[in-house]
């Protein structure tokens, strides 16, 4: 008897397919990352992909919470972590999570089972109430910091019909 006890919760055939799908579509992020430029603007980036701009931003003159997270990728896929940050937290935690989370999904769609993961639902609470935690902490210090919390009056104009 070897004492090696295999950890983590056991993956179906399904389970195996969707850790390989979504390892890879990890990987593509970061390819697609990789294959523009990061806007100078700190944000926008997405925009090289054919995107329009941020509706939020264009209706109510201030950055959504997820401004900056393509341009944050563009620059962690370049190893400029301190840009990417600034760009968008949680855009580089969620980019951090893509480079991590892409090899541990392949290895695990491979193993059939989530190495050393045993309550993958708790987990994936953890880590999208996270991000989202991080998303809004990070929007409300941008607003708040701008000064522009207060919603411009045209901005408030199609609110009042």
């Amino acid at each position: 008897m070897s004492g090696h006890v295999a950890s983590g919760c056991p993956l179906s055939n399904w389970g195996r397919a969707a850790a390989a799908v979504t390892g890879l579509a990890f990987a593509a992020l970061l390819a697609v990352a990789a294959s523009i430029q990061p806007d100078v603007r700190g944000y926008g980036s997405h925009e090289q992909l054919g995107m329009s701009p941020c509706g939020f931003q264009v209706m109510f003159q201030m950055p959504c919470p997820s401004c900056g997270a393509t341009t944050s990728f563009a620059h962690f896929v370049r190893g400029e972590w301190r840009h990417a940050a600034r760009a968008n937290t949680a855009g580089f935690a969620f980019a951090a999570l893509c480079s991590l989370g892409a090899p541990w999904l392949a290895f695990s769609a491979a193993a059939g089972r989530l190495w050393r993961v045993d309550d993958p639902w708790r987990w994936l609470a953890i880590v999208v109430c996270g991000l989202v935690a991080v998303a809004m902490l990070q929007w409300l210090a941008r607003v708040s910091g701008a000064g522009v919390l207060r919603l411009p009056v045209s901005s408030v104009s199609f609110l009042q019909g």
